[in-house]
């Protein structure tokens, strides 16, 4: 059945259920999509995977990332599949990344952007970009 133009950023797209069936086994991913679960409601939610896949944390947008220590911490309890987003990165691009001052803010940011962005197309199908 093809989707129609309104089956896009449908609240039913990203309801509970749905974001339950996509957690696989990224502490990660379980990580983003309990935020968006317990914060923002399935019509709010495109608008979350989208701001954090472009904005990533900035103006709070994960409360418990809000400082410095909070994200350093959360580094070093993701860093394996932190550095293995990085490495598939620069594979896929045969890039090297530029990490600037602070290392584990930039690859926090970067790997939350990077896992939103396939969450929000994962869940509606397509991306929508406005």
């Amino acid at each position: 059945m093809e989707r129609q133009a309104d089956d896009f950023n449908s609240p039913e797209n990203y309801s509970d259920a749905s974001l339950e069936a996509i957690k696989r086994n990224s502490r990660l991913r379980r990580f983003i999509l309990e935020h968006a679960r317990q914060h923002y409601t399935p019509t709010e939610r495109p608008v979350f995977f989208r701001r954090l896949w472009r904005q990533g944390i900035k103006d709070d947008l994960i409360p418990s990332l809000a400082t410095l220590e909070l994200i350093h911490a959360f580094f070093d309890q993701h860093y394996s599949e932190i550095e293995t987003c990085r490495i598939e990165w620069e594979r896929q691009t045969q890039q090297g990344m530029k990490l600037g001052d602070d290392l584990k803010t930039t690859l926090v940011v970067f790997t939350l952007k990077v896992e939103a962005f396939a969450i929000f197309t994962e869940l509606d199908g397509r991306l929508v970009v406005k």
